[in-house]
């Protein structure tokens, strides 16, 4: 019910009509009553309380329906369902014609002193109500307490829980209200004047029931439709089938790592194909006895997560692998250079030095080789004072025609001799 026709075609389906229709009926002859009872002499005191008591059954049968289109709405369903035996006991019970009393005699109480209060009391009022009564409603409908529902401390925790959608509730009661207001003041008389507020009540209410809907895990409301038990279902289904793929690919690990990897791949289709899906995937692996499945497939996802622009996971995964194993590396030259630059971006030399210490070795005709290597050395020699490691590069650098004569080579050999030997360095000799 997101769309103004599906809210249209919930208000206006048979069950609501219905009601609409016996409520008018009923202040139709509560209004006939009473008229004929003023011209009855004493006899018209029986028929004047005998149509007040229908009225009363009307107003009470007015605000209990409201709760059955209020859950119904709150449920998310499309239609609103007959009343069942169950459900009308239910309505009538002692705690909901309590609350049906209390709702009904505010409501005219302060409809009645609205225009007798001086300045804006009587506004002040009505507003008061409007703000309380969703969260009323909406406590009814969750603990069925009546000291609850009308405790103000409860109702206030139930709008601070809701957050800024609760204020959709009291803004729909007033616009049906005051579009009801209308109504009255036009006084189209009977059946229309009763017909249309009525609906009118009915409307606002199964607005304030979509917003429990739509914010119920807010205030730990668990809706009960058919789309969603179907959706349930449906969830339980296909986790059943990824908990399958998992088993069949824990037991290849023991094993086959690469089949398992295989296996778990497989799953990352779809709606499946998320890098959250994947994570979640991935931390599942990591809790297997063979720790191997859990690497490659990290390996896995940070190469996607660089795809997708998600360096920042990247990374993390990244220092996440070095944790569990100082070998770790990401897969493939291009990750690693990629996750190298953003740890030297982070100022994090000693994740740019263990990335590029053995790229030279790992990928022996990548064109960058020698450039990952110059990168290491100077990191090792500035940032990190790892001499063997920048030693391990510029050796390997002097072996290459191309490098061996290089300038760079030339000044990060003096810089590490330096390093080494501070008592040589020119500012020494001072």
């Amino acid at each position: 019910m997101s769309t103004a026709k599906d809210i249209l075609r919930f208000s206006t389906q048979s069950s609501v009509m219905g009601a609409v229709a016996i409520i008018t009926i009923l202040f139709g002859l509560c209004q006939l009553g009473v008229t004929l009872g003023t011209t009855a002499g004493i006899a018209g005191i029986v028929i004047i309380l005998a149509a007040l008591f229908i009225g009363f059954a009307g107003l009470v049968g007015s605000i209990g329906y409201s709760f059955v289109v209020f859950r119904a709405a709150a449920n998310g369903r499309r239609v609103v369902r007959p009343v069942t035996a169950e459900e009308f006991r239910s309505l009538w019970s002692k705690r909901f014609m309590s609350f049906a009393v209390v709702v009904g005699v505010l409501l005219s109480s302060v409809l009645q002193l609205r225009d007798a209060l001086p300045g804006f009391v009587g506004e002040a009022l009505c507003l008061l109500l409007i703000l309380l009564l969703p969260a009323s409603m909406a406590l009814m409908l969750l603990n069925e307490s009546l000291l609850q529902a009308i405790d103000p401390a409860m109702q206030l925790r139930m709008a601070k829980e809701l957050g800024p959608p609760y204020l959709l509730m009291p803004l729909y009661l007033a616009m049906a209200l005051g579009l009801a207001l209308v109504v009255l003041a036009q006084n189209w008389g009977w059946p229309w004047t009763p017909a249309v507020i009525c609906y009118l009540w009915f409307l606002g209410i199964s607005l304030c029931g979509q917003v429990i809907y739509t914010y119920h895990d807010r205030v730990g409301f668990e809706p009960n439709n058919e789309q969603l038990m179907r959706a349930a279902e449906d969830e339980r289904h296909a986790q059943a089938g990824i908990n399958n793929v998992l088993d069949k690919a824990f037991a290849h690990g023991r094993t086959d790592s690469q089949r398992a990897i295989n296996e778990i791949q497989s799953l990352f289709t779809g709606d499946n194909d998320t890098l959250d899906f994947r994570l979640n995937i991935l931390r599942q692996v990591q809790t297997w006895p063979n720790p191997m499945v859990g690497l490659r497939l990290e390996q896995l996802l940070i190469t996607r997560a660089l795809a997708l622009g998600q360096e920042t996971l990247a990374f993390d995964l990244v220092l996440d692998g070095l944790e569990r194993n100082a070998a770790f590396r990401p897969a493939g030259p291009n990750a690693t250079l990629k996750v190298a630059a953003i740890a030297k971006t982070r100022a994090r030399p000693r994740i740019v030095t263990a990335l590029l210490g053995d790229f030279w070795t790992r990928f022996e005709d990548h064109p960058q080789r020698a450039a990952a290597a110059l990168l290491c050395a100077r990191v090792a020699i500035e940032k990190t004072n790892q001499p063997d490691v920048a030693r391990t590069q510029l050796d390997w650098l002097s072996s290459l025609e191309n490098t061996r004569d290089n300038p760079q080579v030339a000044a990060l050999e003096q810089a590490l001799e330096q390093s080494r030997n501070p008592a040589n360095s020119p500012d020494s000799l001072t």
